[in-house]
């Protein structure tokens, strides 16, 4: 067939995610979802828009104050789709301050989406002895490596930010550790 050049016009958004962002992080787990979906899925407002201004209705603050940074899909189940997101106002809100009153109105965001939430404040030790036999952490990993989404008509390049397991118990700042399934220090 015959070649063709067609000019086009790229918007590109950068934004700098710093690490506290990362530390202070909400985070979603979607099922039944690609990752491509979430980042466009033909709509005028992608799901991934969509979230974007329903966390800044939920909390009261502009656009500008909301990152949704982290579209990851789960390498064990290609259902699941982790998401996180910060907001800040002047300091960046605590992860509890996020995930639970994003938690408080988890149908609403459902129905805004029109996707199915299995988890808000992802936790891998949730299902006993399935990742270690007794005391089991969370542990958020942070890679260097961008985690990249293209489709079609968008392309997100985000944090490759993560919950890995550790089969031990946390120390808390009074000395005394806190333990997951029943385990002991």
């Amino acid at each position: 067939g015959n070649r063709h050049d067609v000019a086009a016009y790229v918007d590109v958004t950068v934004k700098e995610i710093p690490e506290e962002a990362v530390d202070k992080s909400g985070s979603i787990r979607f099922v039944d979802v690609t990752a491509e979906k979430f980042v466009d899925d033909g709509s005028p407002m992608s799901p991934k828009e969509k979230l974007h201004s329903y966390l800044a209705d939920l909390f009261n603050v502009s656009k500008e104050n909301v990152d949704v940074f982290t579209v990851l899909k789960n390498d064990r189940d290609s259902a699941v789709l982790d998401v996180r997101y910060s907001i800040h106002g002047s300091p960046y809100y605590a992860p509890e301050k996020l995930n639970g009153k994003v938690s408080q109105t988890k149908n609403g965001l459902e129905e805004t989406l029109g996707l199915k939430v299995m988890m808000i404040s992802i936790d891998e030790c949730l299902i006993e002895r399935a990742k270690c036999e007794s005391s089991c952490l969370n542990v958020l990993e942070k890679s260097n490596i961008t985690l990249s989404v293209y489709t079609n008509r968008t392309s997100f390049v985000g944090v490759n930010a993560f919950i890995r397991t550790e089969c031990m118990c946390a120390e808390l700042k009074h000395g005394e550790p806190v333990c997951y399934n029943g385990g002991t220090a």
